[in-house]
């Protein structure tokens, strides 16, 4: 993510409401809301898109190599006007550097981890964390002499809460960051999550995202469009009841 100086723990501010950010390493702050590059449209697509997401406000971006899209979401942050300190992405450093996924032999997991805490000496990157990782991985990093993870970035939403493994991390302090929080869209005309937006008058996509965050998560839903960018910056305009929350992990 790109973090701007000179700011407040509650900044990134481009609409009216600002995003609420959660400290994951010392002086490192994670916005609570990122937007996903996975399946973004190659090319002129992502460019226009991570642009806009700069525009509105964005400061947390979700990338990989793996996505084939590095070279336009860096080339849209280098054209942004961003007051960063910012070769595919084009940045001097990261703010947060993930693992994607666990290596198959715990050798290579330590290898890799350790690679990881060289590039935090290094000063290379700011935090590092993880992606997918398991309990019993993640006991590997914690139960070692190693930097615990900043993050665990995981499969989470409404309809794959990942309660065990969301718990641990909560009670070890690992942040928890949700990908596919919309489930891929496969929920949004759910009769629940309808009835309850219709209520607070906002979107079934805005309910699923909502659920995620007020229970401490941070999410990284893919957006395209303006308007669903904008729409997903509006989430911090109204709360979920406490009874709302019960009912939808049911």
């Amino acid at each position: 993510f790109l973090e701007q100086r000179n700011y407040t723990k509650e900044s990134f501010v481009k609409n009216d409401q600002p995003i609420p950010t959660q400290e994951i390493t010392a002086d490192v702050y994670l916005p609570n809301l990122g937007i996903g590059t996975y399946r973004l449209t190659p090319g002129a697509g992502t460019y226009n898109a991570i642009r806009a997401a700069l525009d509105l406000g964005y400061r947390h971006i979700d990338a990989a190599a793996a996505y084939e899209n590095e070279k336009e979401v860096g080339r849209a942050i280098g054209d942004s006007g961003v007051p960063t300190s910012l070769m595919d992405l084009g940045l001097d450093y990261l703010d947060l550097y993930l693992v994607h996924r666990p290596a198959p032999m715990l050798t290579q997991r330590m290898a890799i981890w350790s690679s990881f805490e060289s590039l935090l000496l290094k000063k290379r990157v700011r935090s590092i964390g993880v992606s997918n990782y398991e309990i019993n991985q993640l006991n590997e990093i914690i139960n070692s002499k190693f930097i615990r993870p900043a993050v665990n970035q995981i499969y989470l939403s409404p309809f794959y809460q990942n309660i065990e493994l969301s718990n641990f991390c909560k009670k070890n302090n690992i942040p928890v960051v949700a990908w596919a929080p919309l489930d891929e869209g496969r929920f949004l005309t759910h009769p629940h999550l309808v009835h309850i937006a219709k209520r607070k008058g906002v979107s079934t996509a805005q309910i699923m995202l909502k659920w995620s965050l007020q229970q401490g998560n941070t999410v990284i839903p893919k957006a395209q469009s303006y308007f669903h960018m904008n729409e997903n910056m509006q989430l911090f305009h109204f709360d979920l009841t406490p009874a709302d929350i019960v009912s939808i992990s049911q």
